[in-house]
């Protein structure tokens, strides 16, 4: 059902060559023009799209493929799945209802961050979800860890894991990047990030926090 409330603005760097996009998504208008700002304040400077309707921003989406969706809204109702290895980061307060914190790790999101984050923070955020394929606010890890718990993730019994899969498991849970498990494995980091959204899919887990969990468990420390 079309949502006119939805909308959306792409940013990129000015001549894209090796910079980021980030496409902030909201059924709050003034949330989606909020961050633009403070995008373009920081580590991006240039609007690529702004659409409105939930039809013509996931064309957007499609046409653009950012490298991070930053989405701000209702979690049960965001539309998450996409066709491209793009990261999803999802807004949230510290003063949240316990729901929304547990809505949002359904939700398949790949990080978490404070709606009160300055554009450094921002910055940093973008990064680190781009290089780990996880990030999570310091304001909101005791509230993503309790929603963890709740949701109480099964894993499967016997996961299919590939040796390269597992050796990527094992030096996740040694605390080691994505760049440099790439430049042990002789493998691209987006080689790495594919890897890793196989291993969460195979093993019903949504990020490294509980790969970690998984590791300690299977002995792969």
């Amino acid at each position: 059902m079309e949502d006119e409330r939805l909308c959306a603005a792409i940013i990129t760097t000015g001549d894209r060559v090796g910079g980021p996009s980030v496409a902030v998504v909201s059924d709050r208008r003034l949330s989606v023009a909020a961050l633009a700002a403070l995008l373009q304040d920081g580590p991006l400077d240039t609007v690529l799209s702004v659409v409105r309707g939930s039809r013509d921003v996931r064309a957007a989406l499609d046409e653009h493929r950012p490298d991070v969706i930053i989405a701000d809204g209702t979690w049960a109702r965001w539309p998450v799945k996409v066709s491209w290895e793009g990261r999803l980061m999802l807004l949230l307060d510290p003063e949240d209802e316990p729901r929304a914190f547990k809505q949002a790790v359904q939700s398949g999101a790949d990080g978490y961050l404070s709606r009160s984050a300055s554009a450094t923070a921002l910055g940093g955020a973008i990064e680190s979800i781009l290089e780990d394929g996880y990030y999570c606010d310091p304001l909101l890890q005791g509230h993503i860890h309790w929603a963890t718990e709740e949701v109480r993730l099964r894993l499967p019994l016997e996961p299919r894991l590939s040796q390269r899969e597992l050796e990527i498991i094992a030096a996740i849970a040694k605390g080691r990047s994505t760049k440099e498990i790439a430049r042990e494995c002789s493998v691209t980091a987006k080689t790495v990030c594919n890897h890793i959204s196989h291993i969460y899919g195979k093993l019903n887990i949504q990020d490294r926090g509980q790969l970690v969990m998984y590791a300690a468990q299977e002995g792969l420390l």
